[in-house]
């Protein structure tokens, strides 16, 4: 297996556990072949997010949620939108220290102490809270790329000569044999992230092989929650689709391969680190910006199914078929599962955030996957207050702890 990609997983544990902190300002802002996965998905692989959002929500919906048009803004109201409750949840006072409440925050770290505290603790949080919260994420606006992008950055040799266009169908001609080529990459077991340059071993020889240009050292947290990834990844497509990198950010590189005395193959990149809001959920928005496939991208953050190729823009505005994927993912996945999803889009966004994704599409599926996570989770929780309510009523309700979160199982 590849090793360019060296975060954990993103699992509940590991996602809860990471500061869900406000995006970085954007001086410090910034995997995977084309997708061709058929049939069901029934979790969120990740190696799988910040414009406050403004809609109202109306009662809790039943199972399936109905559903409303997003409206552009919101009266004022009670509803408090998800998307700040998840990025504030860390800096809250610390809750009452009483028998039926969640475990107590650490006074230092601001969070339960224990890995499976802080996971009840943040399930605990969204269940009591999800019926007035509000699911409409839209994403902020950059400009679009130009000429004088790649100059700003520094990069003016990229399009000496060249159109803007000329740069669009380079990508569009070369991003899939990119994605393969990096994908026979392989970093060292010793890398060092502080090193300016590495050599990776090759493991093609295919004519068609294209480097990659740089080796993109993701860093999250500070402290003992430092953790960081590495990307092989090609200047100018994430110098053509984001617009938030500083000045110098890809110094110029052209790496060739070379094949060494005992016959293998290597390549030397210049290593770039970038912080970003969460490493562990970038490989999803590096994945989009190599295939740009709409379709595969809401299937890997919202729905528990492939969508057949007709609804890349279907799903966006029909209502009706956003109410069938709810439903879908109330009778595929737990609410802690579900939890974990809305997360990663959480993280998602800040990310592409910070590196200033312009594409519209790519804002568009993360708003739709957004909302319907959301109406999901509370079409699961009345489900789940539903089925307590009848063993209660049944005399066999379960004894024991008494949290309002009726036998939330991860």
């Amino acid at each position: 297996m590849p090793t360019k990609y060296r975060a954990k997983d993103l699992t509940f544990d590991t996602a809860i556990t990471r500061p869900l902190s406000p995006t970085p300002p954007k001086e410090n802002s910034t995997r995977s072949s084309p997708p061709t996965v058929p049939g069901p998905r029934p979790s969120l692989a990740a190696p799988t997010s910040s414009m406050r959002s403004t809609a109202q929500e109306d009662e809790p919906p039943t199972t399936p949620p109905p559903f409303e048009p997003i409206p552009a803004t919101r009266p004022a109201s009670n509803t408090v939108d998800a998307h700040a409750v998840i990025a504030s949840v860390t800096r809250e006072p610390a809750p009452p220290a009483e028998r039926d409440d969640p475990p107590p925050y650490s006074a230092i770290r601001r969070m339960p102490q224990s890995r499976s505290e802080r996971k009840h603790w943040m399930l605990q949080t969204l269940y009591n809270r999800i019926d007035g919260l509000s699911f409409n994420l839209p994403g902020p606006v950059f400009p679009k790329i130009n000429r004088d992008s790649f100059i700003r950055q520094g990069r003016a040799d990229l399009v000496e000569g060249r159109t803007i266009n000329d740069i669009g169908n380079t990508i569009f001609s070369h991003c899939r044999t990119w994605n393969a080529s990096r994908c026979n990459v392989r970093l060292p077991a010793d890398f060092n992230p502080l090193a300016r340059t590495v050599k990776c071993e090759v493991i093609s020889d295919s004519d068609l092989f294209e480097s990659p240009t740089h080796l993109l050292v993701l860093t999250s947290g500070t402290g003992r929650f430092k953790s960081t990834t590495q990307i092989p990844v090609h200047e100018l497509l994430y110098l053509a689709q984001c617009h938030n990198f500083k000045s110098g950010l890809f110094p110029p590189s052209q790496p060739k391969r070379v094949q060494e005395e005992d016959g293998t193959y290597s390549v030397t990149l210049p290593v770039i680190t970038l912080s970003v809001p969460a490493n562990h959920c970038f490989g999803l928005l590096d994945d989009y910006l190599y295939h740009r496939n709409v379709t595969y991208f809401f299937q890997q953050l919202a729905s528990p199914l492939m969508p057949t190729p007709n609804e890349a823009v279907e799903f966006e505005t029909n209502f009706q078929r956003r109410q069938y994927y709810v439903r879908l993912l109330v009778q595929h996945f737990s609410f802690p599962q579900l939890v974990r999803r809305l997360l990663a889009i959480h993280h998602l966004h800040q990310d592409a955030e910070s590196i200033g994704v312009v594409d519209v599409s790519f804002w568009r599926v993360v708003n739709v996957s957004w909302f319907c996570v959301g109406a999901a989770l509370k079409g699961k929780k009345n489900q789940m207050a539903r089925l307590q309510e009848s063993r209660l009523v049944s005399g066999r309700g379960v004894s024991g702890r008494s949290y309002s979160m009726p036998q939330v199982q991860s």
